[in-house]
């Protein structure tokens, strides 16, 4: 069963436009989770190089959808803090944007679409998950040290229904990101709104430029998700939501 259900009760509504003019259905979302379910056959780690984009949503939602586990990273990571993190948590695959394959010349193509590529690495140990393990992200001091936050599916339904009962969410929003999707935040807002139906507009582009501004205008924005109500962003829903953080999720580093 998908992690997302609804999807495919609303295949025809559209769940992300970006910047770039490039849009994706709900029903778009169920078929490349389909796709991707064919590509990886078994529950394993992987890492995603994430931008604000159509192939990068697309690619985490299918990986959530099939419960692959995904590590999400920043697409412009420094390479080297990216080497130690591919040498202790050795994934299966890496879902990176399409022109940063020549970064990746021993690894095998799989699957390519909406600008990004799946990779498998080939690497003959794999990391041990745990059956709740859903999503993983850096902390804030992961620039010195590859420590990670692990989510549980359990942790991700009650922040996409606490986000979206807070803020009286329906099918009808259009938010846009001001924060990247491997951020926490970041993710918070595409995860509630995607629970709830509604339309998630994607920009690379920052708040101090225009065409950030220009995009909010031409689609007509609900809101720019620039704050979080303190009561319900994921870091703060696993200090109280069982089977949070230390709810027995076991991920081991590589010895």
């Amino acid at each position: 069963m998908f992690f997302y259900p609804d999807f495919l009760n609303n295949k025809e509504r559209c769940a992300a436009i970006a910047d770039s003019g490039d849009r994706l259905t709900y029903g778009d979302l169920a078929d490349f989770s389909g796709n991707m379910g064919v590509a990886i056959r078994k529950r394993q780690l992987l890492f995603v190089l994430c931008e604000n984009t159509i192939g990068s949503l697309a690619g985490i939602v299918a990986f959530l959808n099939n419960r692959i586990v995904p590590l999400l990273l920043d697409a412009g990571l420094d390479r080297k803090l990216l080497g130690r993190l591919l040498d202790t948590y050795p994934p299966a695959f890496i879902y990176i944007p399409s022109r940063l394959r020549h970064e990746f010349p021993g690894f095998d193509l799989c699957l390519e679409a909406y600008d990004y590529v799946l990779l498998s690495t080939g690497y003959g140990e794999q990391t041990p998950l745990h059956d709740d393990l859903a999503l993983l992200l850096t902390t804030s001091g992961s620039t010195g040290s590859p420590k990670l936050v692990r989510l549980s599916y359990g942790n991700l339904k009650a922040n996409g229904e606490s986000i979206g009962g807070y803020l009286s969410l329906g099918p009808d929003e259009r938010p846009i990101t001001t924060l990247p999707m491997h951020y926490s935040y970041g993710f918070s807002i595409i995860n509630s709104h995607l629970m709830t139906g509604a339309t998630v507009l994607l920009t690379t582009k920052t708040l101090v430029e225009k065409g950030f501004w220009a995009f909010f205008r031409v689609l007509g924005l609900d809101r720019a998700c620039l704050r979080p109500p303190e009561s319900v962003t994921i870091m703060s829903l696993l200090r109280v939501c069982p089977g949070g953080q230390n709810h027995a999720l076991q991920i081991r580093k590589r010895r």
